[in-house]
């Protein structure tokens, strides 16, 4: 019933402008076009000078090569709004347009989009405006959506900055955020194939990586289907506000009680979530592993009922497979629960992948010494847990964790991105050139390539077990060879050429 009402109210906005083309000014007369500022491209979003202990890249910003903008029309209350583009410039992906009073973003005082008043050069890194949270801090906005040239989806809702140290990067990762009292359809349109609306939206910034693979967490999420683990999709934009181009975004829904509760299938009411670890069944877990022997009678069925223990077995080899090292301690650990059921964890932020293909990952779980190492040690103590650990492990190294599927993905997700890279580059220097994407691009196949030899080794010696299938170290040569080509094809191909033109000449000569 949900879904046909939702298909009603998009065919009756229809109507109301849905269809409008990207590429063509609205043709009734009551829009009228907005003065496009292209010079809010050139306010400082972060500290103009380094930060001690932050990346310079990621983290200073600084001005814009070029800035692309388009035309806007919006109705007389500036509730609603059209984007209209050259269909030259045009992006290949969807395009999200964010219409807003530029004095929300970028006054001194109010606008969370820059350092602001709130700034502290002593604690330059948590402070600022865009650091602010809450009801407060959050801004009225318009959206407009666009898909294949189009206008899909149109509402009215608030913006906030969204993420930790991510914040102070120049390009802000932003959460969309349902307002019923602005508009009662809320966010009611299916961005991800989502019965359920959401009532939040993350636009996340290319700045969340950690070394300009800006599709890493997508990746990973994009394999997650083989698992019992719930995985955040995602789409590309290309985002405007007020008309100015803002970069590459990728729009994904906020793993909340909506979001959990769509993928079980359960009522939002019934997900209870925690990332402050206190609650009431992990308390009662960590008390049960902490006097109890694991290798006594039942231990494991006693521990089923704290923790689901398929969840718990697919999380474990996911995050170290991947070697996400932004991980273990207390960082980016999320667990939720249906009801009074057994404790999940929620699969987040997997930014930091994608690197040192040969890291012990059981090693750096021991190092944190937190709630995952502890469950860890406590499980990999009970030899049927270890049983079942190593058949799952084969299991999914079969079906999605091994170089053909890992490297499926990586060429699929950087096929779609790639078009975007270069307006990225030239609006935000993130990442720093277009040689840069394609190296990191690289740089992951090739861990996506000997990752699998060394994911299986060092779990065989952290279980002391030579049943586990360790494939073979792989050369790369043929990884560096496909880069060198996409890289410098012209020139590969004129050298080609000119040996062809030595040969013939030389057959020439002989004759």
């Amino acid at each position: 019933m949900k879904r046909s009402l939702t298909i009603f109210s998009l065919v009756l906005c229809f109507q109301c402008g849905f269809g409008q083309s990207l590429y063509e000014p609205p043709k009734d007369a009551t829009w009228a076009e907005q003065i496009v500022n292209t010079e809010i491209a050139y306010i400082p979003t972060t500290p103009t000078d380094s930060v001690q202990g932050l990346d310079p890249v990621r983290f200073v910003w600084h001005a814009p090569t070029m800035v692309r903008s388009g035309k806007l029309f919006s109705d007389s209350h500036s509730t609603r709004h059209y984007l209209v583009l050259e269909k030259a410039e045009a992006p290949s992906i969807p395009v999200l347009s964010l219409f807003t009073d530029e004095t929300n973003l970028f006054d001194q005082q109010d606008g969370i989009l820059i350092p602001g008043a709130t700034w502290n050069q002593k604690h330059s890194v948590y402070s600022g405006n865009y650091q602010q949270r809450g009801s407060k801090w959050e801004r009225p906005v318009s959206i407009s959506y666009y898909e294949k040239g189009r206008l899909v989806f149109q509402s009215n809702c608030g913006l906030r900055t969204h993420g930790l140290l991510a914040r102070s990067s120049p390009q802000k990762s932003l959460r969309l955020c349902e307002r019923l009292d602005m508009n009662p359809s809320g966010l009611d349109y299916p961005f991800f194939g989502h019965d359920q609306p959401l009532p939040y939206l993350l636009m996340r910034s290319p700045f969340s990586s950690h070394t300009g693979n800006v599709i890493a967490d997508m990746v990973v999420h994009s394999l997650v289907d083989c698992s019992s683990l719930a995985p955040i999709e995602f789409q590309p934009v290309a985002c405007y506000i007020n008309g100015v181009y803002w970069g590459l975004m990728h729009l994904r829904p906020r793993p909340s009680e909506n979001f959990y509760s769509d993928f079980h299938q359960v009522s939002p009411k019934s997900i209870v979530m925690d990332d402050k670890f206190q609650d009431s069944t992990l308390i009662a877990l960590q008390g049960f592993i902490a006097k109890q022997q694991p290798n006594s009678a039942n231990f494991l069925d006693s521990i089923a009922q704290y923790l689901d223990l398929e969840n718990f077995i697919d999380y474990m080899i996911f995050e170290t497979f991947f070697r996400n090292l932004d991980w273990a301690g207390n960082n980016n650990v999320q667990f939720y629960r249906i009801g009074d059921g057994p404790l999940k964890l929620a699969l987040i932020d997997l930014d930091a992948t994608f690197q040192v293909e040969d890291q012990n990952m059981y090693a750096h779980i021991e190092k944190k010494g937190k709630i995952v190492s502890r469950l860890w040690s406590a499980l990999r103590a009970n030899a049927q847990f270890r049983h079942d650990y190593i058949q799952r492990y084969r299991e999914l190294q079969e079906v999605c964790l091994n170089t053909e599927a890992v490297t499926h993905k990586i060429d699929s997700i950087s096929l779609l991105v790639s078009p975007e890279i270069e307006n990225q580059v030239l609006r935000w220097g993130y990442p720093t050139d277009y040689i840069t994407w394609q190296e990191s691009v690289r740089d992951m196949r090739e861990f996506a390539l000997n990752r699998p030899h060394f994911a299986a080794l060092h779990l065989s010696e952290e279980f002391n077990t030579d049943s586990i299938l360790i494939p073979e170290k792989k050369s790369n040569i043929w990884i560096l060879i496909k880069f060198v080509f996409e890289q410098y094809r012209l020139w590969v191909l004129g050298f080609f050429l000119l040996l062809i033109a030595i040969g013939a000449l030389l057959v020439f000569k002989r004759s």
